[in-house]
C-alpha cells in the first residue's frame, strides 16, 4: 500500500501510468474537514471527518490490479468517514469514452484514468489544491511523474502507477 493508501499495480504491457483524479473538488460539492494533525492524508485525519451523507462516484478498471484494490480502500474509506462510494468498474476498452462521457454528464467524482488522456480530460478537471501539492506525500511522487500527471504545467493527477516511459 502507498503513502496515498491507495494500491497501486502495474498492468501488463499497457505502457500507460493510472492516476487518481478528484474531479469535483473545486464544485463545491465536496468539502474537506480542515485537517486536525499535521498530515491531512493521514488514517487519523480522514476518520476525523463526517462526510455521513455524501456519496462520491467512482470510476475505474475492472481488473485485479485496479478494480479490487478501490473497491477495498473505499470501504475503508466508508468505514472511517461515513461517505457512501458508488464504483463502476469498466474494461479498459471502455474506460475513455466511460471517462470522458462521465465528466460531461457530472457522472463520476473520482477517476482512475490513464495520463496519456489528460489533455483531452482536462478541460473537465480542476487542478490539485495547492494543500495536496505541498504535502510530504505529493513531494514524495518523482517530479517526471508530476509532469505526467499535468497538463500546461497544472498538475490534474496523484500518479498511483509509474509505469510509463516518456522521453524529455
Amino acid at each position: 500500500m502507498g503513502r496515498w493508501g491507495i494500491t497501486g499495480g502495474r498492468t501488463r504491457g499497457s505502457g500507460w501510468a493510472l492516476g487518481l483524479v478528484f474531479a469535483l473538488w473545486g464544485s463545491g460539492s465536496i468539502a474537506l474537514a480542515e485537517p486536525t494533525q499535521p498530515d491531512p492524508y493521514s488514517a487519523a485525519t480522514i476518520a476525523a471527518a463526517d462526510h455521513r451523507g455524501v456519496t462520491l462516484k467512482i470510476v475505474t478498471l475492472d481488473t485485479q490490479v485496479l478494480g479490487e484494490p478501490t473497491v477495498l480502500h473505499a470501504r475503508e474509506f466508508e468505514r472511517l468517514t461515513g461517505a457512501e462510494l458508488e464504483i463502476t468498474r469498466v474494461p479498459f476498452s471502455e474506460l475513455y469514452q466511460q471517462t470522458l462521457l462521465g465528466l460531461r454528464q457530472h457522472k463520476y467524482d473520482v477517476l482512475f484514468f490513464g495520463s496519456m488522456w489528460v489533455a483531452d480530460l482536462a478541460q473537465y478537471l480542476q487542478a490539485l489544491p495547492p494543500r495536496m501539492l505541498g504535502s510530504p506525500e505529493y513531494q514524495d511522487v518523482l517530479p517526471h511523474y508530476q509532469r505526467v500527471a499535468s497538463w500546461d504545467d497544472v498538475p490534474y493527477m496523484v500518479p498511483i502507477d509509474g509505469d510509463r516511459n516518456y522521453l524529455q
